[in-house]
């Protein structure tokens, strides 16, 4: 869904923030792999600002976002020549009009790494959670493992995705794990992280362990009793009805 609307040349707001002030400005922004991708000048405000405070936000075509701030390094750069063909691509309206000098190594590409982000497609909202939209590099597992870790201190949880969304209305579901999951199970209980279905099965044998620990054989329980038969019941005294 944001390949489809993003995967291209895109005007998108960009902010930043300095000394408690945020800035906005417009870029050109390229969307692939969790991330957009700015050909900018490394000597710019909002580089400067994003040196010092590399968190940043942007919005574009009913989609918000949180994320981080990345300096590339020059365009030409062999180690951008990947990403610096795809941008040429996707800008070559208006790429080579004059107004970049890729000779200057100042000349930069930012990436900005995306964590969270709020995005409408007709009349549904989407909370993304963008370190769960892949399998985990170590570096998102080294953010996942100070998460928790904060979780576990604090005693509850921030996660990105706000309360009262449905796990299946966010896009990290399909990785099988979310903050909301999470959250959910530490609210309720274990029980949160079974269907209804192995619920009912775990209850059913936790009263059958039960009742053994408290000594209660399964030959007194109600349903294991016979009902007395014709035979049975003469030979008691009670009177045994015929059959005619």
């Amino acid at each position: 869904m944001l390949n489809e609307r993003f995967n291209k040349d895109n005007i998108i707001a960009l902010a930043t923030i300095k000394d408690g002030m945020p800035y906005v400005r417009n870029v050109n922004g390229f969307y692939e792999d969790s991330s957009f991708y700015v050909i900018t000048y490394a000597l710019s405000n909002k580089m400067k600002q994003i040196e010092k405070s590399p968190c940043v936000a942007i919005s574009g075509d009913w989609f918000t976002a949180h994320g981080k701030g990345v300096n590339l390094g020059w365009f030409c750069a062999d180690k951008n020549r990947n990403i610096a063909k795809k941008l040429r691509e996707a800008f070559k309206e208006w790429i080579d009009n004059g107004h970049n000098n890729f000779e200057d190594e100042n000349t930069c590409i930012l990436r900005i790494e995306l964590t969270d982000g709020v995005l409408f497609s007709h009349g549904t909202r989407y909370d993304i959670d963008f370190y769960f939209q892949k399998p985990p590099t170590q570096h998102r597992k080294n953010i996942l493992r100070s998460l928790r870790s904060r979780r576990m201190t604090s005693g509850h949880g921030s996660g990105c995705t706000r309360s009262g969304q449905s796990p299946t209305n966010m896009l990290s579901w399909r990785h099988g794990y979310s903050f909301e999951n999470e959250r959910e199970t530490g609210r309720k209980g274990c029980g949160a992280a079974f269907p209804p279905c192995h619920r009912f099965a775990v209850t059913i044998l936790c009263s059958f362990l039960l009742l053994l620990s408290a000594g209660i054989s399964p030959k007194t329980w109600p349903c294991s009793r016979k009902i007395p038969t014709g035979r049975r019941a003469s030979q008691t005294g009670s009177p045994a009805r015929s059959a005619h």
